[in-house]
């Protein structure tokens, strides 16, 4: 009978959890992560792949965006993703063009979405985990 009792007792705690909503999401963070490990550093804006990150940073800023808009009470991480997707649009369309953007024009972009993926990772983080 205490096993039984204890069994109940184990279910019903477990399934209370559920009631309380979860706002941390460990795909938003990994997707950020993978972000800031793509700026890191200017030194790709000397060689011919900065087209390549150019064109995979804005894959994983949009589909960050697309992935944000699905989680509930995201709106401050979605506003952020807007302000990030404009950032990198524009790196992005310098470099499918014939001449590419000067290199001075490559490190200002990659530190200003290094910078500002970094923050919305810190506000991501601070989120209540399940």
């Amino acid at each position: 009978m205490k096993n039984l009792v204890a069994t109940v007792s184990v279910a019903f705690l477990l399934s209370a959890c559920a009631l309380f909503p979860s706002y941390f999401d460990y795909n938003e963070q990994a997707r950020l992560v993978d972000i800031i490990e793509l700026t890191k550093t200017d030194a790709v804006c000397a060689t011919e792949e900065i087209r390549t990150v150019s064109r995979d940073i804005r894959h994983k800023v949009d589909w960050l965006t697309t992935y944000s808009a699905s989680l509930p009470d995201n709106s401050k991480i979605q506003e952020m993703n807007r302000n990030l997707s404009e950032i990198v649009g524009d790196f992005d369309q310098r470099y499918r063009g014939d001449r590419p953007p000067s290199k001075f024009f490559c490190s200002a972009k990659i530190k200003n979405i290094n910078e500002a993926a970094r923050k919305m990772l810190s506000v991501s983080g601070r989120r209540p985990r399940a």
